[in-house]
């Protein structure tokens, strides 16, 4: 067998050619350090150079304006491309570089210099943006301006007691049914700024010690997100100057609740995805619909510029940041016999271990008699 029978095909991007000659450069990348006063030198070795392979071509034949034509287009195109090469075989190159030539002694015929890199592969870590930071940033807005937007609202100064003890007692409502006391709150509904932080916190208080119990961040985010939709807005039905503060400072509490509520259900949320809590799509975008549905809710009343921009940034990075289509989808699945969920579980993953999560998920009572529809997770 003659050594030419050994030769390949050559091409670029599928784009044949001929090869009379090629040139292969290499080595290493060295680094010469020469001191003064110091006769010798040292040098250092900074690894294997990238290959560059020089490729004499040529495409000939009536139809050679053709070949030409799409072997320029395949050496113009972005990023790397297969090139089949005759001597070395195939490797993945990125073109650097080529001339073209063409003359009147040659007719038929197009010459092509071309010079390719090896590619490689990029083992170093890519920028990308951190989405949950982001969205969490965009929470802490949405409470610095729902926070001032309350100063600029809430007021008690001049009112009879009873708005005060309105106000308070609407507070008490909300934060006797997360369990938290709220005896210094009082003292703050003549400083609305200082009660609008103290309330935020207080519902971070919550979360905290809801993790603190074992909870999972996307438990507690849909714990949060309930609180969305805290309250009842007023509107005034006499034009008494009472009954208008009345009615202002319940709405202003309201949504404060509401804003707090949800800027800390985001943070819960994104927190989640982090941690790996959300098993299935339609667990992301449960709560992701929550926040959504909470901030239309509200941005639909907002007059505060300020506040609905927070709301509209919020909605944004939360959507961005609950990255759902890369989490698997949740099935439902009917089973017309009675069958052992271990059994079910191998069946189906091929792992019985996963006889728990089905279980949790459809609260089985009878984990060895499991029949109907059952939802599943889908590999």
């Amino acid at each position: 067998m003659s050594w030419k029978d050994n030769l390949r095909d050559a091409s670029f991007r599928g784009v044949s050619f001929f090869v009379p000659s090629h040139e292969l450069q290499g080595g290493r990348r060295l680094v010469t350090h020469e001191y003064p006063l110091r006769d010798e030198p040292y040098t250092e070795d900074l690894g294997l150079k990238a290959r560059r392979y020089s490729v004499e071509a040529y495409v000939i034949g009536d139809d050679y304006m053709d070949q030409r034509d799409s072997l320029v287009k395949a050496l113009n195109e972005k990023g790397e491309g297969e090139l089949v090469h005759p001597y070395l075989g195939s490797l993945t190159v990125q073109c650097e570089g080529y001339t073209m030539n063409e003359n009147d002694s040659e007719g038929r015929m197009a010459r092509f210099s071309m010079t390719f890199v090896e590619s490689g592969e990029n083992k170093y870590p890519e920028a990308s943006k951190d989405r949950s930071a982001a969205a969490e940033k965009a929470a802490d807005s949405l409470d610095d301006a729902a926070a001032e937007d309350f100063a600029d609202t809430f007021s008690v100064d001049g009112c009879p007691e009873f708005i005060a003890a309105d106000a308070f007692s609407l507070l008490s409502s909300f934060f006797s049914n997360i369990g938290l006391a709220i005896s210094d709150v009082k003292d703050m509904l003549s400083q609305p700024l200082k009660l609008a932080k103290n309330v935020q916190g207080l519902i971070s208080t919550f979360t905290n010690n809801s993790y603190s119990r074992g909870n999972s961040f996307s438990t507690v985010a849909s714990q949060c997100a309930v609180w969305g939709s805290f309250g009842e807005y007023k509107t005034p039905l006499t034009t008494s100057r009472t009954e208008k503060a009345a009615v202002t400072n319940n709405n202003a509490l309201v949504s404060l609740i509401r804003q707090a509520a949800t800027a800390e259900t985001a943070r819960c949320a994104v927190s989640g995805d982090e941690e790996g809590d959300y098993k299935t799509r339609q667990d992301a975008e449960k709560v992701a619909g929550q926040i959504t549905e909470s901030l239309n809710n509200e941005m639909d009343r907002t007059m505060n510029t300020a506040l609905y921009t927070a709301q509209t940034a919020l909605r944004a990075a939360v959507v961005e940041a609950l990255p759902s289509e890369e989490l698997p989808e949740l099935i439902s699945v009917t089973l017309h016999h009675p069958i052992s969920v271990l059994v079910l579980a191998y069946e189906t993953y091929e792992d019985a271990l996963r006889a728990d999560d089905i279980v949790a998920r459809n609260n089985t009572p009878h984990p060895g008699f499991v029949n109907g529809k059952i939802n599943m997770v889908a590999d």
